[in-house]
């Protein structure tokens, strides 16, 4: 039994290792555009950053199979523990990553918001495969209290439960005399009454609008690197947001409910194969007019953005010092987004970017799929020696 509580730090150290070695490679050419235009650097990083995500899932999963698949004897729950070592060995392996390419983001920082990260997303994948697993063959009484319990629980994050779950974790402060002075001039100019606000902690230049409670969250890093006009502008840009009507705030919530469908995937299967697809179809669906809406949102929050920025091209500007700072692509590789391309924002603001239109950036990269089809194989060639 203690050599099969070995997986945990062996695929701690082989997650953390691959990861780090992956990365690196991957930064390479990254590495070799210091000297181009951020969009450039943007573009070339999107990628790499995709695919450092994506192995964050893969990695942990490879290695408790591989596991496996070496020795059959392993009760699963060892492999399962395994996976969890891999996964969070992964997650460490991505720190120089992030520190190469965000100098600013000390460690201890990079620990709290990865920790409260995946906290969020484990306790959330946790209570929806468990509402999945636990959903009996038939919508019963105790089939109807799971899906109402999980509808609960998501409508709970819209309702309070994030802004008070941010609060607690010290995510959250007071906004401040600055911030607080913006946001009510503007609300002012715009004609309305200014919404609670929040300051976020955080090292990443970004604002947020909650539509259902009506509050607005500005992180410390966007205030460190806009002005005052350019934080106006984007304040504008998230007030439009609390302005939605009655119907794209309801669409937005039911928008967050696109996985639903999925915890009715036992009981469909009784109906047979086509009832599942069926499910998983809606769920496609679903996801697509969610994106929809929220695109269509956004392009109206920047139009009112526009409209009430102090002088032309304030908040275009304002737009690209974000996406720099955060090394975000200009164009994306796909229109299936939440918000357009920087490029089209800025043109739609009136404002002429200084630099040609970038090309789109890859998805992921392609030469990490050969390893993981690699290995793979070694997984395949190992289960067929047994």
């Amino acid at each position: 039994m203690s050599r099969f509580l070995l997986f945990v730090p062996l695929n701690f150290a082989a997650a953390a290792l691959l990861a780090f070695g992956i990365n690196w490679l991957m930064l390479i050419p990254w590495r070799r555009s210091a000297g181009a235009h951020w969009s450039e650097r943007a573009r070339i990083l999107w990628p790499i950053r995709q695919t450092a995500a994506a192995n964050i899932w893969l990695m942990p999963v490879c290695l408790a199979i591989l596991e496996w698949a070496m020795n059959r004897q392993a009760p699963v729950w060892t492999c399962v523990l395994g996976g969890f070592g891999g996964m969070l060995g992964a997650i460490a392996g991505t720190y120089p990553l992030d520190r190469e390419t965000f100098p600013r983001t000390t460690f201890v920082d990079w620990r709290r918001i990865v920790m409260i990260a995946w906290a969020f997303r484990l306790v959330t994948w946790s209570i929806f495969i468990a509402c999945i697993v636990l959903m009996p063959g038939e919508v019963g009484v105790c089939g109807a209290v799971i899906a109402v319990g999980y509808l609960a629980y998501i409508f709970s994050w819209s309702l309070g439960l994030y802004v008070w779950t941010m609060q607690a974790i010290g995510i959250l402060k007071d906004p401040g005399g600055r911030l607080w002075g913006i946001v009510s001039n503007t609300a002012r100019r715009m004609g309305l009454r200014a919404p609670g606000t929040w300051l976020m902690d955080l090292q990443r230049a970004q604002a947020f609008a909650l539509p259902i409670t009506g509050e607005l969250m500005f992180s410390r890093r966007l205030l460190e690197i806009l002005s005052d006009d350019e934080v106006s502008a984007v304040c504008a840009h998230e007030l439009a947001h609390l302005t939605e009507s009655k119907t794209a705030k309801a669409g937005r919530v039911i928008g967050s409910l696109s996985a639903y469908p999925l915890i009715f995937l036992r009981p469909a299967m009784s109906y047979g194969p086509s009832a599942a697809c069926a499910i998983y179809g809606l769920m496609l669906f679903w996801i697509f007019l969610a994106r929809k809406l929220s695109r269509r949102m956004e392009s109206r929050a920047d139009k009112v953005a526009t409209e009430n920025q102090t002088e032309l091209g304030v908040y275009a500007r304002a737009l690209e010092k974000i996406y720099s700072d955060n090394l975000s692509p200009a164009v994306l590789p796909s229109q299936r987004r939440t918000h357009p391309a920087l490029y089209d924002r800025m043109l739609a603001a009136g404002v002429q970017p200084d630099y040609p239109r970038p090309a789109k950036p890859e998805a992921m990269v392609g030469w990490v799929f050969a390893v993981w089809i690699g290995f793979g194989a070694v997984i395949g060639f190992t289960l067929a020696q047994k």
